[in-house]
Protein backbone atom coordinates (compact mmCIF):
# COMPACT_ATOMS: atom_id res chain seq x y z
CA UNK A 1 0.00 0.00 0.00
CA UNK A 2 2.78 2.24 0.62
CA UNK A 3 4.45 2.14 -2.75
CA UNK A 4 0.82 2.86 -4.13
CA UNK A 5 0.74 6.02 -2.19
CA UNK A 6 4.05 7.17 -3.28
CA UNK A 7 3.23 6.53 -6.90
CA UNK A 8 0.31 8.21 -6.69
CA UNK A 9 2.05 11.23 -5.25
CA UNK A 10 5.02 10.86 -7.81
CA UNK A 11 2.25 11.48 -10.71
CA UNK A 12 0.29 14.32 -8.80
CA UNK A 13 3.44 15.96 -8.32
CA UNK A 14 4.73 15.57 -11.72
CA UNK A 15 1.17 16.38 -13.10
CA UNK A 16 0.59 20.07 -10.86
CA UNK A 17 4.88 20.66 -11.71
CA UNK A 18 4.50 19.91 -15.40
CA UNK A 19 0.89 21.84 -15.67
CA UNK A 20 1.09 24.28 -13.07
CA UNK A 21 4.65 25.97 -13.36
CA UNK A 22 5.26 26.85 -16.82
CA UNK A 23 8.26 28.86 -15.95
CA UNK A 24 10.63 25.56 -15.02
CA UNK A 25 13.25 25.07 -17.24
CA UNK A 26 13.89 21.23 -15.73
CA UNK A 27 10.74 19.62 -16.86
CA UNK A 28 12.98 17.22 -18.24
CA UNK A 29 15.31 16.70 -14.61
CA UNK A 30 11.81 16.22 -12.93
CA UNK A 31 10.75 13.52 -14.81
CA UNK A 32 13.50 11.61 -15.23
CA UNK A 33 13.48 11.77 -11.41
CA UNK A 34 10.47 10.30 -11.03
CA UNK A 35 11.16 7.42 -13.95
CA UNK A 36 13.89 6.59 -11.86
CA UNK A 37 12.14 6.44 -8.09
CA UNK A 38 9.33 4.16 -10.70
CA UNK A 39 12.40 2.30 -11.86
CA UNK A 40 13.28 1.41 -8.45
CA UNK A 41 9.66 0.72 -7.00
CA UNK A 42 9.46 -1.37 -9.98
CA UNK A 43 12.47 -3.87 -9.23
CA UNK A 44 11.30 -4.64 -5.56
CA UNK A 45 9.14 -7.63 -4.64
CA UNK A 46 5.87 -6.99 -5.85
CA UNK A 47 3.51 -9.63 -5.42
CA UNK A 48 -0.17 -7.63 -4.15
CA UNK A 49 -2.52 -7.25 -6.53
CA UNK A 50 -2.49 -3.08 -5.84
CA UNK A 51 0.72 -2.28 -5.76
CA UNK A 52 0.95 -4.74 -9.96
CA UNK A 53 -1.93 -2.52 -10.81
CA UNK A 54 -0.50 0.80 -9.65
CA UNK A 55 2.81 -0.14 -11.10
CA UNK A 56 1.18 -0.64 -14.57
CA UNK A 57 -0.72 2.60 -14.52
CA UNK A 58 1.94 4.71 -13.11
CA UNK A 59 4.32 3.88 -16.17
CA UNK A 60 1.02 4.22 -18.23
CA UNK A 61 0.50 7.55 -16.54
CA UNK A 62 4.45 8.54 -16.81
CA UNK A 63 4.50 8.15 -20.54
CA UNK A 64 1.24 10.16 -21.21
CA UNK A 65 2.93 13.56 -19.19
CA UNK A 66 6.31 12.37 -21.32
CA UNK A 67 3.82 12.87 -24.29
CA UNK A 68 2.41 15.84 -23.59
CA UNK A 69 6.28 17.52 -23.01
CA UNK A 70 7.68 16.14 -25.46
CA UNK A 71 5.20 17.39 -27.87
CA UNK A 72 6.29 14.19 -29.71
CA UNK A 73 4.10 12.89 -32.46
CA UNK A 74 2.71 9.82 -31.05
CA UNK A 75 2.64 8.18 -35.22
CA UNK A 76 6.10 8.48 -35.00
CA UNK A 77 6.46 5.25 -32.53
CA UNK A 78 3.03 3.80 -32.25
CA UNK A 79 3.83 0.61 -34.19
CA UNK A 80 6.30 -0.51 -31.32
CA UNK A 81 3.78 0.54 -28.34
CA UNK A 82 0.83 -1.02 -29.82
CA UNK A 83 2.77 -4.78 -30.88
CA UNK A 84 4.53 -4.86 -27.20
CA UNK A 85 1.44 -3.68 -25.48
CA UNK A 86 -0.42 -6.53 -27.41
CA UNK A 87 2.15 -9.00 -26.20
CA UNK A 88 2.38 -7.50 -23.13
CA UNK A 89 -1.51 -8.01 -22.80
CA UNK A 90 -1.66 -11.39 -24.05
CA UNK A 91 1.05 -12.07 -21.10
CA UNK A 92 -1.08 -10.66 -18.81
CA UNK A 93 -4.12 -12.18 -19.77
CA UNK A 94 -2.12 -15.85 -19.94
CA UNK A 95 -0.65 -15.74 -16.51
CA UNK A 96 -4.45 -14.30 -15.13
CA UNK A 97 -6.03 -16.97 -16.52
CA UNK A 98 -3.83 -19.85 -15.60
CA UNK A 99 -2.46 -18.14 -12.59
CA UNK A 100 -5.30 -16.15 -10.96
CA UNK A 101 -3.36 -13.25 -10.40
CA UNK A 102 -2.26 -9.90 -12.27
CA UNK A 103 1.36 -10.49 -11.16
CA UNK A 104 3.41 -11.57 -14.17
CA UNK A 105 5.89 -13.89 -14.02
CA UNK A 106 9.16 -12.35 -14.00
CA UNK A 107 12.44 -13.10 -15.47
CA UNK A 108 16.01 -11.34 -15.77
CA UNK A 109 15.19 -10.85 -19.58
CA UNK A 110 11.71 -9.10 -18.27
CA UNK A 111 13.86 -7.11 -15.79
CA UNK A 112 16.24 -5.76 -19.32
CA UNK A 113 13.78 -5.18 -20.76
CA UNK A 114 12.03 -2.67 -17.98
CA UNK A 115 15.41 -1.42 -17.75
CA UNK A 116 15.74 -0.59 -21.44
CA UNK A 117 12.06 0.84 -21.48
CA UNK A 118 13.04 3.32 -18.83
CA UNK A 119 15.98 4.50 -20.68
CA UNK A 120 13.89 4.75 -24.12
CA UNK A 121 11.36 6.93 -22.16
CA UNK A 122 14.31 8.78 -20.68
CA UNK A 123 15.62 9.21 -24.56
CA UNK A 124 12.51 10.55 -25.61
CA UNK A 125 11.95 13.17 -22.29
CA UNK A 126 15.79 14.57 -22.29
CA UNK A 127 16.80 14.44 -25.91
CA UNK A 128 13.82 13.49 -28.37
CA UNK A 129 15.98 10.98 -30.48
CA UNK A 130 14.69 7.51 -31.20
CA UNK A 131 18.34 6.04 -30.42
CA UNK A 132 17.14 3.01 -28.16
CA UNK A 133 13.48 2.44 -29.91
CA UNK A 134 15.12 -0.99 -31.36
CA UNK A 135 16.94 -2.02 -28.44
CA UNK A 136 12.99 -1.34 -26.63
CA UNK A 137 11.07 -2.89 -29.19
CA UNK A 138 13.58 -6.11 -30.08
CA UNK A 139 14.18 -7.14 -26.43
CA UNK A 140 10.55 -6.61 -25.48
CA UNK A 141 9.54 -8.93 -27.96
CA UNK A 142 12.00 -11.50 -27.19
CA UNK A 143 11.16 -10.88 -23.35
CA UNK A 144 7.43 -11.18 -24.03
CA UNK A 145 7.79 -14.75 -25.74
CA UNK A 146 10.00 -16.01 -23.03
CA UNK A 147 7.52 -15.01 -20.57
CA UNK A 148 4.78 -16.98 -22.74
CA UNK A 149 6.72 -19.77 -22.61
CA UNK A 150 7.23 -20.00 -18.75
CA UNK A 151 3.85 -19.52 -18.27
CA UNK A 152 3.10 -22.57 -20.33
CA UNK A 153 5.69 -24.54 -18.92
CA UNK A 154 5.34 -23.57 -15.13
CA UNK A 155 2.83 -25.20 -13.14
CA UNK A 156 2.46 -22.86 -10.48
CA UNK A 157 3.39 -19.26 -9.95
CA UNK A 158 6.49 -17.98 -9.06
CA UNK A 159 7.34 -14.68 -9.22
CA UNK A 160 10.95 -14.41 -9.97
CA UNK A 161 12.31 -16.72 -12.64
CA UNK A 162 15.87 -17.05 -14.09
CA UNK A 163 14.32 -18.13 -17.92
CA UNK A 164 13.28 -20.29 -19.71
CA UNK A 165 16.05 -22.30 -19.49
CA UNK A 166 15.65 -22.61 -15.65
CA UNK A 167 12.33 -24.38 -15.89
CA UNK A 168 13.48 -26.70 -18.63
CA UNK A 169 16.68 -27.84 -16.32
CA UNK A 170 14.76 -28.30 -13.09
CA UNK A 171 11.63 -29.84 -14.90
CA UNK A 172 14.32 -32.46 -16.62
CA UNK A 173 15.73 -32.91 -13.13
CA UNK A 174 12.72 -34.15 -11.36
Amino acid sequence: MIKLLIRFLLVLTTCIVLFRYDYLDNYDLIIEFFLIIGLILNYMKNENTTEAVSNYFYWAIMIFVIFLHSKISLFSFIDAFIILLGLKMLVLFLNYFKYKKVVVVSSYLSKIWIFTFFLYLTEITLNSTHGFKNLFFDIGIISAIETILIISKNKEWKLNTVSIWDVNLKRGKS
